[in-house]
């Protein structure tokens, strides 16, 4: 019976969990049987055939003696052979060095960490193959060239179209603000983001002004359509950045506050208005809609009511542009960047403690490194055939012109709405 003849018999008798083992160590024998005879070949094409030495080679055979690669994510004792020169120096083999350089680890375990294993985990899920500061080492070094790879991108571009902003909490007292942007076509991109101790309008002018830097404007006559949440301080940066452009508040921040200050009774009213409002098309629709919902509050609470009625203009941005309707879902919340953060979390659930002091990096390469690999998964969104038809719309020149953009507001969320849903 073959070697093969043998595994597949012994697959055929064996459970799941056990045909799973059997299969794995058949595969790091096959793999160990081939780093053996690579290694030998490289000794015969250095030295010459076994018992028959090449006379005129520098290299001799020089015995064996033991060691370790590694295999599989784990580590494997093997005999390796020894080569020297005819003065006494020993020769590196290629085949050994490159078998046993722990970097052989190096995507696997930069993915883990990543994927959210701490790196006490990677030294245990590697049976010690590599340890916990070299696991720590090389995961730093992977999310610095993250970084890089981030913000040596060019941004110059002829169709952006719009641009989600919004912040995330790491902990109490750092806060990141991320920057995702959308192309005419629908396709989606990550921008930067800004490290900070809160999501102030510094912070995100920081931010603005280095992605324009590196070419993010909208195209010559025509508006950009931001959509944030409702943080004054955002509010105030972007529009010094970009004074004409048309900035519209999260729907699905303004609901959450607003139920939070209703009676259970007046929630439910609530909630099928405010479906209305995200249904509803154009400037008209979306102007009775809105009254609706104020109506209904006024009924119930008024200071409900009057902090609604203060954030009119930003609830309505994207209604007063007069486009279809299914493109609604896309524009009126920061969904977009809020799955992005959601993954972000998952990510780094393992991090106890974010490091900022002493000029540490922590929060850059994470961030960097968990908006990347977002970003590979970025699909277009939905309705992208439409977006022609936006593109037009912010080329028009607004029928009523908002508060100044110029106007000085304060930098502290909106009293409204509860802390911590402002940067939500």
């Amino acid at each position: 019976m073959t070697p093969e003849e043998s595994i597949l018999q012994a697959l055929a008798q064996a459970g799941d969990d056990q045909a799973t083992k059997i299969f794995h160590d058949c595969m790091r024998r096959i793999v160990l049987v081939g780093l053996m005879k690579t290694m030998a070949a490289e000794v015969e094409q250095l030295c010459g055939p076994k018992y028959r030495p090449d006379k005129a080679s520098d290299f001799r055979r020089a015995g064996s003696e033991p060691g370790q690669v590694f295999v599989n994510g784990g580590k494997q004792k093997v005999t390796r052979p020894r080569v020297g020169t005819h003065d006494g120096q020993e020769v590196q083999l290629d085949s050994y060095r490159a078998a046993s350089d722990q970097r052989g680890l190096f995507e696997t375990v930069v993915e883990a960490v990543a994927a959210g294993l701490p790196v006490r985990g990677v030294e245990r899920c590697h049976g010690g193959a590599v340890k916990r500061t070299q696991a720590s080492e090389m995961w730093i070094e992977a999310s610095r060239a993250e970084v890089e790879a981030l913000r040596s991108r060019s941004l110059v571009a002829e169709d952006w179209l719009a641009l989600w902003i919004d912040g995330v909490h790491l902990g109490s007292e750092q806060c990141v603000i991320v920057a995702i942007g959308l192309h005419a076509d629908g396709t989606k991109e990550v921008l930067d983001f800004e490290p900070g101790a809160s999501e102030s309008a510094e912070v995100c002018r920081l931010l603005l002004e280095r992605i324009t830097e590196r070419g993010f404007t909208p195209p010559p006559g025509r508006r950009l359509l931001v959509i944030r949440d409702d943080a004054k301080a955002l509010r105030k940066a972007v529009s010094r950045m970009w004074p004409d452009a048309v900035q519209q508040e999260c729907l699905v921040h303004a609901e959450r506050v607003t139920l939070a200050k209703l009676p259970h009774k007046a929630k439910e009213e609530a909630v099928r208005l405010f479906r209305r409002l995200f249904a509803a098309q154009g400037k008209a629709a979306g102007t009775e809609a809105f009254e609706a919902i104020v109506a209904h509050l006024s009924r119930h609470n008024d200071e409900a009511a009057a902090c609604l009625r203060e954030r009119r203009d930003g609830l309505l941005a994207f209604h007063g542009l007069d486009v279809s309707a299914e493109l609604n879902r896309v524009f009126l919340t920061t969904n977009v960047i809020e799955n992005v953060i959601r993954n972000l979390r998952l990510a780094t659930g393992s991090v106890k403690r974010w490091k900022t002091n002493g000029g540490s990096d922590m929060v850059s390469r994470w961030m960097a490194t968990g908006l990347n690999r977002a970003e590979q998964g970025f699909r277009r969104v939905h309705d992208y055939h439409r977006l022609g038809e936006l593109a037009v719309a912010l080329g028009r020149a607004p029928a009523a012109s908002p508060a100044s953009a110029s106007e000085e507001v304060a930098e502290a969320p909106s009293s409204c709405a509860p802390a911590g849903l402002a940067a939500d």
